[in-house]
C-alpha cells in the first residue's frame, strides 16, 4: 500500500496519460506519476512528497500547484533526504538517487507545463 501522485494539465494528449501507467516503476516522474509505500523503506519518501506538496492533496481531488514557486523547497528537501541517507551501503543509496531523480523529474516537469501555461494539477492517489 502507498500513495501515488499524478501530474495532469490542459492539453494532455491520451498518449501522455497512457504513459503515466507504470506499474510498480519508481522512477517514472518524467511522465508525471510518482510513487512511494507507506509502509517499509519507503515510508520517509511518503512524508518528503507530503512536504512537498503539502496536505491538502491527500484527498484524491486535482490541485494548483505552482512548481515555479516551489522550486527552491522541493530541491532545499530533496538534498536533506539524500544527504540523511548518505551513509547507507551503495545499493540502498543508488534506489534513493534514482527515486530522488525522479522527484526532480516530475518537478520540472510541472515546470515546463506552468511555463506553457498548461495549468498543472497534482492529484495523490491510494
Amino acid at each position: 500500500m502507498g500513495i501515488d501522485v499524478y501530474m495532469n494539465w490542459e492539453h494532455q494528449t491520451n498518449k501522455e496519460k497512457k504513459e503515466q501507467i507504470t506499474g510498480f516503476d519508481i522512477t517514472m516522474g518524467r511522465v508525471g506519476c510518482l510513487r512511494a509505500s507507506y509502509s517499509g523503506s519507503m515510508l520517509k519518501e511518503c512524508d518528503l512528497l507530503y512536504s512537498i506538496f503539502g496536505k491538502k492533496v491527500q484527498n484524491g481531488k486535482k490541485h494548483k500547484f505552482d512548481f515555479i514557486k516551489n522550486e527552491d523547497k522541493a530541491i532545499n528537501i530533496l538534498k536533506k533526504y539524500l544527504k540523511e541517507f548518505q551513509h547507507e551501503d551503495a545499493q540502498c543509496f543508488k534506489w534513493r538517487i534514482a527515486w530522488a531523480n525522479s522527484v526532480f523529474d516530475f518537478f520540472y516537469l510541472g515546470i515546463i507545463k506552468q511555463r506553457k501555461k498548461f495549468k498543472p494539477t497534482v492529484k495523490f492517489s491510494g
